[in-house]
């Protein structure tokens, strides 16, 4: 009987904790569990509150092979509509971003003002979200929500589209 008493008070606990880290008010600090990320959403009552949500993985290699080409790679071409986080891992010796882009147009083919050797207008290409100035050797993070569609990928520091530094994803 102790021991069955022991296991309740214990699960008990597990599953108060859980719930803590799940949901808490929106202003709070939400800790979610590995492959989820905090949401901000209305509960039945209508208060905001934060909850996890899974998220699927994206790891992007960024870096230079030399002087004038760079890279940036996708472990996958493609993901299924929801919230996607990106990892941003810089293997290069220079500082670098991944900024989304919701649009028709291959990254290949997106505009790039010759004179700021950058992409032409980003904001006209609906930008989803941004993780910048990723230091050489470091890492960042990027979770948006993707709907079903085609979106460009690119690094828009000065050069660094012209030498490659863009990438497309498919949402399906």
């Amino acid at each position: 009987m102790k021991r069955t008493v022991a296991k309740l008070v214990i699960v008990t606990m597990a599953a108060t904790a859980l719930v803590g880290m799940v949901a808490g008010p929106a202003g709070a600090k939400t800790k979610c569990p590995k492959g989820t990320t905090a949401v901000a959403e209305k509960n039945s009552k209508g208060k905001k509150v934060k909850v996890c949500k899974a998220t699927t993985p994206v790891l992007v290699k960024v870096g230079e092979t030399d002087t004038a080409h760079m890279y940036m790679t996708l472990d996958v071409a493609s993901v299924p509509a929801g919230l996607v986080t990106f990892t941003v891992e810089n293997e290069g010796v220079k500082v670098h971003e991944l900024i989304v882009l919701d649009t028709d147009i291959a990254a290949a083919d997106l505009p790039v003002n010759a004179a700021k050797d950058r992409v032409l207008d980003e904001k006209a290409y609906n930008p989803l979200g941004e993780a910048e100035d990723i230091e050489p050797g470091a890492s960042g993070t990027l979770t948006v929500a993707l709907s079903p569609g085609h979106y460009a990928l690119i690094c828009n520091i000065k050069g660094h589209v012209r030498m490659l530094m863009i990438s497309d994803l498919t949402v399906t």
